[in-house]
């Protein structure tokens, strides 16, 4: 685990992968507000996010960063408007519209699968299929002990 600042309150700690940047308390008082603001607008759906913030002891940014993490919808009706940040078509959640979603993970999984070619190419530096005289050209690592 890598030692982290936290983003809110400053302290270092030892930071897991859904840490999110927050210590432990930080991220615990995080939860709790989500937590909070899910039930308020279980009990009151469409609220505006203004109503909600001040409701929750929260910001509208917050509330917002939430939409656009897709905890949260846009309603219909809402006067606030998403649009996707590929291609500019309307949307009630999140970053991208569904066409561009699939397209930006189709993307991700290609590089992530060029970068896992890449390093086993990186790992195979070495390894010999040429045949010798005597062997039957199985694979083979060349070093300092060849004979």
């Amino acid at each position: 685990m890598a030692k982290v600042i936290c983003r809110k309150c400053g302290k270092v700690f030892n930071a897991g992968l859904r840490d999110e940047g927050l210590c432990s308390e930080c991220r615990t008082t995080y939860m709790d507000k989500y937590h909070q603001v899910r039930e308020y607008l279980w009990e009151h759906p469409n609220t505006k996010a203004a109503v909600v913030a001040k409701e929750c002891g929260v910001s509208v940014h917050q509330v917002m960063l939430w939409v656009r993490e897709e905890r949260f919808e846009v309603s219909d009706d809402s006067k606030i408007v998403l649009f996707c940040v590929s291609c500019g078509q309307r949307i009630s959640t999140g970053m991208y519209c569904a066409k561009c979603a699939s397209v930006a993970a189709k993307e991700a999984r290609r590089k992530d699968e060029e970068e896992k070619l890449k390093q086993r190419a990186e790992r195979m530096q070495g390894v010999s299929m040429q045949k010798k005289s005597g062997e039957d050209g199985e694979m083979r690592y060349l070093g300092n002990n060849d004979k």
